[in-house]
């Protein structure tokens, strides 16, 4: 299962970042995490394989939201709870899909304090033998730099690494 194929790559990588790296796959609106590895707690609420969050406000479920044709994307979007859970939550479906289209282009998503106040998050895709996404990592850290895109020099590198080699093992 893709869970454990994953977890000694989460290991690695959250020891070598230093940071708390998660695996999570897309169910309707929402993701739900498979595979997990904690550093320091930077959410109050503890996640763990079989957690879910709404797909529209975490890096993980942009990814996998880009992954989809817009119109599917959009769809779900417009279904889920847009309920904002932070000020700096995004409530309207054109501002997501505008961030979901920017992670399509760019290959990764950033999130600034959408899903908890505090947590920045940076995402990338992970790629099956089809070459189709078929889940998501990311790294979530305390919102302690300058600007959320510091993330990207940070952790993008060491992300990319990863989806490189989980891309290879899914063949």
């Amino acid at each position: 299962p893709l869970a454990q194929l994953v977890q000694p790559w989460l290991d690695q990588l959250s020891e070598q970042i230093g940071q708390s790296t998660s695996v999570s796959i897309l169910d309707e609106t929402e993701i739900v995490y498979l595979a997990r590895a904690a550093q320091r707690r930077v959410m109050s609420i503890g996640l763990m394989p079989g957690s879910r969050l709404p797909a529209h406000c975490t890096s993980l479920g942009r990814v996998l939201l880009a992954a989809l044709p817009e119109a599917e994307a959009r769809a779900r979007v417009e279904r889920a709870d847009l309920s904002p859970r932070t000020p700096f939550s995004l409530t309207a479906p054109d501002e997501i899909m505008a961030r979901i289209a920017e992670a399509r282009s760019r290959g990764h998503a950033l999130i600034d304090q959408e899903v908890e106040l505090g947590l920045r998050s940076i995402a990338v895709p992970i790629l099956g033998s089809s070459g189709r996404v078929v889940a998501a990592l990311n790294t979530g850290v305390a919102a302690v730099q300058n600007a959320a895109t510091d993330l990207e020099a940070l952790y993008l590198p060491a992300l990319l690494k990863v989806q490189d080699g989980l891309r290879r093992v899914l063949h």
